[in-house]
């Protein structure tokens, strides 16, 4: 564990003490008729705080995953509705995605406090290193995404399934309101300079998107956080990768979800080596229109400006402080490669 230093609770303005959070864990473990005494370790805190808990199951160590979500951030149906595609996927075989874990009551949602909270099986393997992106990673990435698109044209949600939506106005926000991850314009080091540049880069994003449109054949349910940091591999193993953290899952157009796994390595210099070689895999299983392939860079570029946003709301978040410093100017600088387009 991290230890008892303050972090940034994300969640608010304030701050929240690890030692806290990881007390209403400890709390709430006998929901699960998990004890008390299991070992709780904080991974990760951003929208949510995910932790491991080790137990001991009939004299065998046991792991488990719990999800604490951010007060206000997704609501209990909409969460409900994330659990219920992620049933559907591992049930058809569409992905090896986590499985809930009910709790004692057969509840897949508990109450805890302020949070809800969702406890998942221990998935092992490792993050792929976002330092050394492989063309093989990447095949067998799009080979995944276009199985989850596959999924998700012919799925019917149920009637009362929400998500958020992905789109221009779920991501710049509409009539006065900011998009689900706030505003780019709120992006550290962000002079006013690139903010000129960024809003014509907006501008055109807007135009080539309503004349992309919404399709059956290229928008449904999409991951929307297909980043590197949500995958799993067993020593290097790409054919054992398992895609994790749905949370963010939600109505988008399917080439948005190359757009996220580049995340934060959008002007690397293997960016063409990688999209060729997510593009095949994905190709092995779904063919696409040259139109959708001319798109991929308006994708990549609104993630791109999604993640300025979600910058400027998370300025203590984990990934961010090696990269927030220059993030901006060469946001900047891929805008101006895509204005001259």
């Amino acid at each position: 564990m991290r230890g008892m230093q303050r972090v940034a609770k994300h969640w608010g303005a304030e701050a929240v003490d690890q030692a806290q959070l990881v007390a209403v864990v400890r709390a709430a473990l006998p929901l699960w008729r998990l004890p008390q005494q299991s070992a709780v370790e904080l991974l990760h805190i951003s929208e949510n705080a995910t932790f491991r808990i080790r137990h001991q199951h009939k004299h065998t160590d046991t792991q488990s995953i719990l999800r604490l979500h951010r007060p206000g951030y997704h609501s209990k149906p909409r969460i409900q509705s994330e659990l219920a595609w992620l049933a559907v996927l591992g049930r058809e075989a569409v992905l090896p995605v986590p499985r809930v874990v009910p709790s004692e009551a057969g509840d897949a949602i508990q109450t805890i406090g302020d949070y809800y909270g969702v406890m998942f099986d221990f998935i092992s393997g490792s993050q792929p290193p976002i330092s050394q992106p492989s063309p093989a990673l990447f095949h067998k990435l799009g080979v995944l995404a276009a199985r989850l698109h596959q999924h998700s044209q012919t799925w019917q949600p149920p009637a009362d399934f929400t998500r958020p939506h992905w789109d221009g106005e779920g991501i710049f926000g509409a009539r006065r309101k900011v998009g689900h991850w706030g505003d780019w314009r709120d992006a550290p080091n962000l002079s006013q300079a690139n903010r000129r540049l960024l809003e014509k880069v907006e501008t055109k994003l807007r135009a080539r998107l309503a004349a992309y449109g919404k399709r059956g054949d290229n928008w449904g349910l999409i991951h929307a956080d297909m980043r590197l940091a949500n995958l799993l591999v067993e020593n290097g193993d790409v054919d054992s990768m398992r895609v994790i953290d749905f949370d963010d899952c939600g109505f988008g157009w399917f080439m948005y979800d190359f757009a996220a796994s580049v995340s934060f390595m959008e002007d690397s210099p293997a960016m063409p080596t990688l999209k060729q070689a997510w593009l095949g895999g994905y190709q092995s299983m779904l063919r696409l229109g040259k139109n959708d392939i001319a798109m991929l860079d308006s994708f990549i570029l609104l993630r791109r400006m999604l993640l300025l946003a979600w910058l400027g709301g998370h300025p203590r978040a984990d990934i961010s402080p090696s990269r927030a410093e220059d993030f901006a100017s060469i946001t900047a600088q891929l805008g101006q490669h895509y204005l001259q387009d």
